[in-house]
């Protein structure tokens, strides 16, 4: 059991001294885990697919293209297998622990940080018609140049961050080359031999394996019938989705019968994939539990309906047509309904979904250059008042006290608070003695006094959870003035509107690893609202009088240089360093997804790793039981 972090950072001791962890944090004696219940296997899986808003005319939709897609929902649990994985599980369960799948171990990492070596399984096939290849280290090679092989038209690529070019572009060594064309060779991978891979990069990059987890890198088979083919048989696909080899438990059906000796535009989808409509998946022959630990694949087939929305969901599956939504949140009032009746609460999941919402100070704008007025602004505002906001991407929540999400730092930080206030509603005494402590307040009496705490511009995109802000802070002496703009980011990142304070910044992960949290959020350039890390030049560009700014810089590149549990607890350590150093944020709420299933669904699975439903763990109640 691990233990949250309590207290604050005895600011002496540097970065680490806070961080609290069990010896099963640092590699040590683990107690063995609890023996898995087993669930029967069988039946049709049916989920409906919102699909996002995307039009449903578009013939290439649903895009479950691995290259060019995170369709995070099916990839992981079902169709592709990577070197590294996650178990589908919540974060309590190890769910964001990076875990061996087409590898056999975890990587092994030179002393330099440079040489990745990774081992792979024996005996890992492609499903039909491919049953008899064998996945050997070549065909993740294939997977990379294709990742780093431009489009022909851009518009084809549905979500070039989902594992794509920007994961792997300058770290790769030779991959800029590549991309850029000036080599058809990928220096950086090596194949000593079929069941050896070596990356090698250009810097050390310590969150290698979650990159390497993600479907993008699913490995690639050679074309049967043009084996030199560099991209095999992906080779001429601007849309391979419906053609690729998987080797997860679940495979296309009909896609048994694809002739990869045709050209790609000539070969025909398989019958489970009906464009703007449905798929269908059905059990993979070649996949074999002895070779994967980590998917359970209760059910024999899942059939996926697209176009969905959540209000006909509900409908359907209170009269049993479909079993549950795959990426879409339940509306309130049924799950609270769902909720009230002790005959239908258990058909009611409710998971964090990772989106973060907070309240932003701009360091360079005074009083917020001064940290203790950061500070002092934690302790009285009132978050709790956050709770009742009423926004489609927060229909359920809850409060968190820290900036990055709980499940990219394995819940260490899930019980640290560093400004604790009685239900959340703000401490104006804590507030005033940390007030007191600043050079904006002269006389020492809690008051922000100076010029510079009037009249400060308050962006919000939220005016009905103003007063939870303005009132507190005016007790302190901060005078603000509301402002509302239709656009609220185009304001808050304009350095003519010198905002001081913004309520209402939002951020979701879109990767598994907190260097996409942290360090998006606090580099120079948007979508750092609060312009940490800017240097003095820009600061004086932009016209602003402070130019100093704090910086996480040297701390993010020394967690980023880590390996495995030692990056993700240096993670949370810099995440400490910002609530109580630098104090950029107000973190106000994290948002929750809320999922409603049929009375057929007897064991749920949720994937806090991509905040998804784990289709694999989903087991149904089988005719007769």
């Amino acid at each position: 059991m691990r233990r949250g972090i309590g207290g604050r950072l005895t600011r002496s001791a540097g970065l680490f001294a806070a961080v609290i962890i069990t010896a099963a944090a640092c590699g040590g004696g683990t107690p063995a885990p609890p023996k898995e219940r087993t669930y029967p296997r069988g039946g049709t899986l049916r989920i409906g697919v919102a699909g996002s808003g995307i039009p449903l005319d578009d013939s290439r939709f649903p895009y479950i293209d691995p290259q060019q897609n995170a369709e995070r929902g099916l990839f992981r649990c079902c169709m592709f297998r990577t070197l590294m994985t996650f178990n589908g599980h919540p974060t309590s369960e190890g769910g964001t622990e990076l875990r061996p799948d087409i590898a056999s171990a975890l990587p092994v990492v030179s002393a330099d940080g440079l040489s990745w070596t990774f081992r792979l399984r024996k005996k890992v096939r492609y499903a039909p018609p491919l049953e008899k290849v064998e996945v050997v280290a070549q065909d993740f090679v294939r997977a990379m140049k294709r990742i780093l092989t431009p489009p022909d038209d851009p518009q084809k690529v549905k979500d070039p961050y989902s594992g794509g070019p920007p994961f792997f572009t300058g770290i790769i060594q030779g991959s800029k080359e590549f991309t850029d064309g000036k080599t058809s060779t990928l220096t950086g991978m090596e194949v000593p031999d079929p069941y050896t891979l070596v990356v090698r990069l250009e810097h050390p990059q310590g969150d290698l394996g979650l990159r390497f987890a993600q479907a993008a890198s699913s490995p690639i088979p050679p074309n049967p019938s043009a084996p030199d083919d560099p991209l095999g048989i992906a080779q001429g696909h601007g849309d391979y989705g419906p053609f690729a080899a998987v080797t997860g438990p679940y495979m296309l059906e009909g896609a048994e019968k694809i002739n990869y000796s045709q050209p790609a535009a000539k070969r025909v989808r398989p019958s489970g994939y009906k464009a703007s409509k449905r798929i269908v998946l059905v059990r993979n022959p070649s996949w074999s539990a002895a070779t994967d630990r980590v998917r359970k694949a209760y059910v024999d087939r899942i059939e996926a309906t697209y176009g969905v929305e959540p209000e006909a969901f509900t409908k359907a599956v209170t009269q049993g047509t479909l079993d549950l939504m795959l990426d879409a949140s339940s509306p309130e009032d049924v799950v609270e309904e769902f909720r009230s009746d002790p005959q239908r609460s258990d058909q009611v999941f409710v998971y964090p979904n990772d989106n973060v919402m907070a309240m932003a100070m701009v360091l360079a704008v005074p009083p917020f250059d001064d940290v203790h007025v950061r500070r002092a602004v934690n302790y009285a505002v009132d978050k709790s008042a956050a709770l009742k906001l009423e926004h489609e991407a927060f229909r359920f929540k809850q409060l968190t006290h820290h900036i990055g999400t709980d499940s990219l730092e394995a819940n260490l930080l899930a019980a640290y608070d560093p400004y604790p206030s009685p239900n959340s509603a703000g401490d104006i005494t804590k507030a005033k003695e940390e007030m007191k402590l600043s050079r904006y307040d002269g006389n020492h009496d809690g008051i922000c006094d100076k010029p510079e705490c009037a009249k400060l511009p308050f962006l919000t995109r939220f005016p009905e959870l103003a007063p939870s802000v303005i009132k507190p802070l005016g007790k302190i002496g901060l005078q603000l003035m509301l402002r509302v703009e239709d656009d609220f980011y185009g304001a808050l990142f304009n350095p003519g509107k010198r905002i001081g304070i913004a309520y209402g910044i939002g951020w979701q992960k879109d990767f598994p690893g907190a260097a996409n949290f942290f360090e998006a959020l606090f580099s120079p350039g948007p979508p750092d609202a609060s312009l940490v890390g800017f240097p003095p030049e820009e600061l004086r560009k932009m016209g602003y009088r402070v130019t100093n700014v704090p910086s996480i810089e040297t701390k993010a590149s020394e967690c980023q240089r880590l390996v495995g549990t030692d990056q993700v607890t240096c993670w949370a350590s810099l995440d400490q360093y910002l609530m109580e150093e630098i104090v950029p944020w107000v973190p106000l709420i994290v948002g929750q997804t809320a999922r409603l299933v049929s009375d057929r669904v007897i064991h749920f699975g949720w994937d806090q790793a991509y905040t998804t439903v784990a289709l694999d763990q989903i087991a149904l109640r089988q005719t007769g039981t």
